[in-house]
């Protein structure tokens, strides 16, 4: 039942620190139905930011400087502790070679910072993230969007073991039925150890 409540809603509001009182802490959470090696990461800690802006019917334009621009800032001012990279074009193929490339290199991201279009499927019951459409890279406008759902963005990011995926998207741990078919869900089942998504559709100033 926990799972269906948006996380806004699980604190009453009121502070526990006075008279001795502890607070009561209410966590949700999907248990992994294998094991995974705990991973461990050293400065810099490597940031990818994948932040498509599709503009069809399907999805509108988000402002890249209310909420990529002040992530940028934040990370900007860690100095050597962090590394940004901006992935272009965002699209899904672009990922999957950034994420091979970085392996490769012996410097694979710790973290994969999605900033877009999120969306549930009624229809088929399963949670997916709005890429741009390969096939409009060249276009400075109206590129149309590619939606890659939960299963197939789990297998990509659980194959290069990212230990955090943040999904400033809509609706990216929505689930209806199943609880296991939002992409947040998704990820966690194959094996990302820490994934922050939103339930419901939010306020650009809330995500920001």
């Amino acid at each position: 039942m926990l799972l269906g409540l948006p996380w806004e809603l699980l604190h009453d509001g009121r502070s526990y620190l006075f008279h001795g009182a502890r607070p009561v802490l209410v966590r949700r959470r999907l248990p992994s139905q294998r094991y995974f090696p705990r991973l461990m990461a050293e400065p810099p800690i490597r940031v990818l930011l994948v932040s498509p802006r599709p503009e069809d019917e399907g999805t509108r334009y988000i402002d890249h400087r209310v909420i990529a621009q002040p992530m940028v800032e934040a990370i900007g001012e860690l100095g050597e502790l962090a590394d940004l990279t901006v992935l272009s074009p965002p699209t899904f193929p672009a990922l999957q070679a950034a994420l091979q490339e970085a392996e490769e290199r012996g410097e694979p991201f710790h973290v994969v910072h999605f900033d877009g279009h999120g969306v549930f499927d009624k229809r088929i019951g399963l949670g997916g993230l709005c890429f741009e459409d390969p096939r409009d890279v060249d276009r400075l406008t109206e590129r149309r969007h590619q939606t890659i759902d939960a299963k197939e963005m789990a297998a990509v990011i659980c194959e290069r073991r990212i230990p955090l995926v943040f999904l400033n998207a809509c609706q990216s741990a929505q689930a209806e039925e199943d609880p296991t078919a939002s992409v947040a869900a998704k990820l966690l089942d194959e094996g990302v150890a820490s994934v922050v998504a939103m339930s419901y559709t939010v306020l650009v100033e809330t995500a920001r």
